[in-house]
């Protein structure tokens, strides 16, 4: 089950989000649902077009399937989403 808590070691595709801070202001606003992720990007479907945001540029705003919305540094997000997930929790 993802909670605000553990989110950033759950895959994240299929998760609506919006960017809420970047370090560009094109970037704000941006929002969708999740539909790739590698190492570095989220690709973001607004239901017209795909677009491609840097993880460490920005912070995002997560809303899971309960409802509830959580936000994430992209700092947090950088790695293979395999990787990610495997790593273990920091203490």
């Amino acid at each position: 089950m993802i909670t605000p808590r553990n989110l950033p070691r759950h895959e994240l595709i299929g998760l609506d989000v919006r960017v809420v801070e970047a370090t560009s202001p094109a970037l704000v606003g941006i929002a969708g649902t999740v539909v790739d992720e590698t190492r570095q990007m989220i690709a973001v479907h607004n239901g017209t077009r795909v677009r491609r945001v840097a993880k460490a540029a920005c912070v995002f705003r997560f809303t899971l399937p309960d409802g509830s919305e959580v936000q994430v540094p992209g700092r947090a997000l950088v790695a293979l989403p395999e990787r990610r997930i495997a790593r273990e929790k920091r203490k």
